[in-house]
Order: C-alpha cells, then structure tokens, then sequence
C-alpha cells in the first residue's frame, strides 16, 4: 500500500517560527528606540522647561473611569474634588478595551465637565520578553503614556506629576513627565510594587531598578498604610525617608444607600463585596463555617452567605465544594451606588485576610466600616482586623478556630447591631470619607508647589 504521509520541504515546518522571531527582533529594536526618544526628549525639554507653580496637576494613571475595577475610585476622588481645593487636574490613562459596563459609565459621569483626559492606545510592538525591558503593567505602555501626555499638554504644563499604581507603568511614565515638564514627582502607591506579595502586580526582571529610580527622583511617595511605607522604607534605605507619607483610601458618601437597612426576614446575611480571590483565599473560612454548622445545625438555618461582585474561576470553586451551598447567594458585579445598598442590606459583613494582607488596609474597609454593620474579620492579625477591634466594630477570628468563630457569630446574632456602632466608629468614618482624604492630598501638592516657589525667590 501507497504512504499517503506527505513529505514537507526540509526546514518548512521553521518558517512560521523563524518570522516571529525576526519580528521579535524588529519590534524590540523599535522598543529600544522608542525608549531612546523618549530618554532624551524628556531630557531636552526638560532642560529647557521653567518650572511652574500654578496649580495645575497632571494624573498618570492606568485605570480610569470608564474603565471599572479596584484601582479606579482613588484617583477618581481627586479628579471629583480638586476644584474645591484649589487645584486643576488634568489625566492621561489607557485607553478603554473590551466592553464599558454600565458600572463604568456611572463612574465616568461623576468627573466633572471640563477635566481634560488623554487617552494613550495599547502598543502595537511586541518585543522579546528576554531582550526588552519588563516591568508590571507593561514598559511600552509606559513610553505611550508619556508621549500622548508629553504632546498633549506641552503648552499647558503642570506644576505635579502624580503617578498612581498599580499598574506601575504609571510610575515609568510619570518619572519621565516630571523631568520633561521641570515638575514636582508624587508617586502614589495604592498597593506595593516590588514587595507586593500578591499576584496582580506581575514583577519582572526590571521593576525593582525602575522602582528605585522613581524613588530617586520623587518629591514625595504615598502609600495606603503606616505598615507599607515602613517596610517599603526598610526595603529601599535611603529612597523614601522624610518624602514618605501615609493617605488612607476612604470612602464615598451615598444618601440613597445609606438609608438601606437589613430585610429583618430572621437570617443573618453575611456579606462580602468586591473581587473574591484577588487578596485572601475564602477556603479558610469556609472550612471553619463548614465545622461550626457540622455541630450547630440551627445556625444553618439562621445563616446566609452573600458574595457580592465578581469571583476568580479558582474562589468559584471554592464555593461550589462548599458542603451547604443552598446557604450561598452570588450576586454579580454591581454599580457602585447598588453595592452599597446592597451590602447595607447585609446583617454582618465579612473580611477575609491572610499573612501576606497584614499590612494592607483593602478599600472595602472603609466601606465596611460607614455601613455601622458589625464586620466578622477572619484569618491574619494585621491592620485591617486590628482598625475593627481599635473602632469596636466587630470581631476578629483567626483562622482553624472554628469555636471562637461560632462564638462571634452568636454574638452577632444576640447583640442588637447599635451595639457595634458607637461614637469612637461614627466619627472615625465621618473624618475618612473620599472628600476629607482629597483634601489632606491636594494640600500636599500645594507644600510642594509652595515650597518650590519659596526656592525660587531665594536664589
């Protein structure tokens, strides 16, 4: 019988490997050069540049409104709130990929009229991972935030870069922008960058080389918690010193959410709002609720667990192996206004931590903590469970303690909710809200403005 195997030209089978290869080498040759260009004009025209003190701020930011996710609500308080602090913030950011939700459109109406975004587009090259820079969020983003920023107001030029991250490109990108414009450097850290210990922050072989040149050239660096800026300080000697400061998050007042209260229908719903998975694992607590409710079956008929916003596919599963799944309600990612009714709907609301988040301090606190609904934290001692008990808000239970866990939700049960809202956490929320944070953060940038001016008038 005939060999129906047809025979390639040797080497044939190489030829679509042998292109992407010679295009690897081009596009990182262009990276190369497109880092050059950018090296040097900011460079020259930061040369040049007369540093201003009018109170114009530049924002760097990789996710911006309409754009929905974690990393988007800080920034967007300073766009919403500069004007009444004396300050003009304009923004350069990705451009939006993929579909706008209508949580993202909501978002994007609260920036005021007027506020001026540049929106830089995704690279096209795709160099060689061995051969050309990587740092998290991408070093060609980097190079096409700054020059959509670098065109786009090189006749309006601010007296402040502030980069926020992550992603960290915006770091890269605002290095270069406030050399190029003679300007004021604030690098804000929503989380670490280097020593972040989670996974959405992709750390390449040159992100901490990066991050310490940024740090050089910073005039001052913001982290969320008193905890990261000391073990960032301790990992950086000599970078961060006096420049380091500490803004908290905060949260954003909502009237018509506020006046939401629990259905009152006999269960205790405990609530859980944001992205399940990104920080702290849920396995912990589920298999401590699991052995509460293997001993305590009249719980069971007491308890419903909320999961509110979108869930990684490995916390998913989680919760289907969960052995009482008819106790478990999804709801999928919501506007913001609508999660919040939602979780003040909630009887108790839950916070999951881990080793690695002791000294994060996660947005959903200050949520949390507005609502007066005790929170149940459970896992890892650290800042967030320790803000709880410090407020009288709630209760701590590690985690494998199944006994203190059914303890604390007795408790919950029993207590009437006035109980876990006192004056000490009233007024910590009412001095934490977006607006209060805002103004401790354009007050700053006016101390860097003011005393570069006083600088100047020295000389």
């Amino acid at each position: 019988m005939a060999d129906a195997t047809t025979e390639l030209p040797a080497g044939a089978g190489r030829l679509p490997f042998v292109g992407r290869l010679a295009e690897a080498a081009r596009d990182t040759a262009l990276g190369y050069r497109q880092w050059l260009e950018a090296e040097l004009d900011s460079a020259r025209a930061g040369r040049r540049a007369v540093a201003v003190t009018a109170r114009h701020a530049l924002l760097v930011a990789s996710s911006l409104p309409p754009r929905f996710d974690g990393g988007v609500f800080r920034p967007l308080s300073w766009l919403k709130y500069a004007g009444e602090n004396g300050w003009r913030l304009s923004a350069v950011t990705r451009a939006p990929d993929g579909e706008i939700t209508e949580a993202g459109r909501q978002l994007a109406a609260a920036i005021p009229a007027g506020v001026r975004i540049l929106a830089a587009e995704p690279p096209a090259l795709r160099p060689s991972h061995k051969l050309f820079q990587q740092i998290d969020g991408d070093f060609l983003q980097a190079l096409a935030l700054y020059r959509a920023a670098a065109r786009g107001f090189a006749e309006d030029p601010p007296s402040v870069v502030v980069a926020t991250g992550p992603t960290f490109a915006s770091f890269a990108a605002g290095l270069l922008l406030a050399r190029r414009f003679a300007a004021r450097l604030v690098l804000d850290y929503r989380d670490e960058w280097s020593r972040n210990p989670f996974g959405f922050v992709r750390r390449g072989r040159d992100d901490r080389r990066w991050e310490r040149r940024c740090l050089a050239r910073a005039d001052l660096v913001q982290f969320t918690t008193r905890g990261q800026l000391r073990h960032n300080s301790d990992a950086f000697p000599g970078l961060i010193g006096a420049k380091g400061a500490v803004l908290l998050n905060g949260w954003e007042p909502d009237p018509a959410a506020e006046a939401a209260e629990p259905r009152g229908d006999g269960r205790l719903v405990l609530a859980f709002s944001g992205v399940l998975g990104t920080m702290a694992s849920p396995q912990p607590f589920l298999d401590d609720l699991a052995a509460v409710l293997a001993r305590r079956a009249d719980l069971g008929q007491r308890l419903r667990l909320r999961f509110i916003g979108r869930r990684l596919p490995w916390a998913e599963r989680l919760l289907e192996r969960f052995p009482h799944p008819q106790l478990i309600e999804r709801i999928e990612q919501r506007p913001r206004a609508e999660a919040d009714r939602l979780i003040r709907e909630s009887d108790v609301l839950l916070l999951m931590t881990d080793d690695d988040m002791a000294r994060y301090l996660p947005g959903k606190v200050f949520e949390y903590l507005a609502t007066g609904r005790p929170i149940l934290a459970h896992g890892a001692d650290g800042e967030a469970p320790a803000l709880v008990r410090q407020l009288g808000a709630g209760r701590h239970v590690a985690a494998g303690a199944p006994v203190a866990l059914e303890r604390a939700l007795d408790a919950m049960i029993e207590r009437p909710a006035e109980a876990w809202n006192g004056a000490v956490r009233r007024d910590w929320a009412a001095t934490h809200t977006r607006r209060q944070m805002a103004r401790v953060f354009f007050g700053r940038l006016s101390g860097l403005v003011e005393a570069a001016a006083a600088r100047e008038a020295g000389r």
